[in-house]
């Protein structure tokens, strides 16, 4: 009696490896994330924008950081916000209040791309910082 031993097909092989190819893509691309979150040039630093357009520079900067490429040195755009409880004609109502108005945070490397991606940004009208230069929060 011959015995048969279970045969993959071609495209079974095929399939298995492109699953082990995404896989070890996605190994590869966490990876990357965890050793640029311990790069130590990533520094935040502070926008000042024109008051109440806060929210448009932050779309305004990620979609310039997508166009232009840089989201290898640009990482995250913030407007720090708290909730705060209104009442309002008896009824209590939650709103995002702007902590710091006028300034946005911008977590990123600071080189002279980055710095001319985020200076020339519709709605921003400098680096928070002494002689033109910005400074890192934290470090003013």
């Amino acid at each position: 009696m011959v015995e048969t031993k279970d045969k993959k097909t071609k495209q079974e092989r095929v399939e298995e490896l492109k699953l082990g190819t995404e896989e070890a893509r996605d190994a590869l691309e966490a990876l990357e994330e965890d050793l640029e979150a311990h790069d130590e040039r990533r520094k935040w630093y502070v926008i000042h924008t024109y008051s109440g357009y806060e929210n448009k520079v932050k779309t305004n900067l990620e979609r310039r950081v997508a166009s232009m490429n840089m989201k290898h040195k640009i990482f995250r755009v913030l407007i720090p916000t708290e909730d705060e409880i209104e009442i309002k004609e008896g009824k209590r109502r939650i709103a995002k209040r702007k902590i710091f108005p006028g300034y946005v945070l911008v977590e990123m490397i600071m080189d002279d791309d980055s710095w001319y991606v985020v200076r020339n940004t519709p709605g921003v009208t400098g680096f928070v910082g002494s002689g033109g230069k910005p400074v890192p929060w934290g470090e003013q």
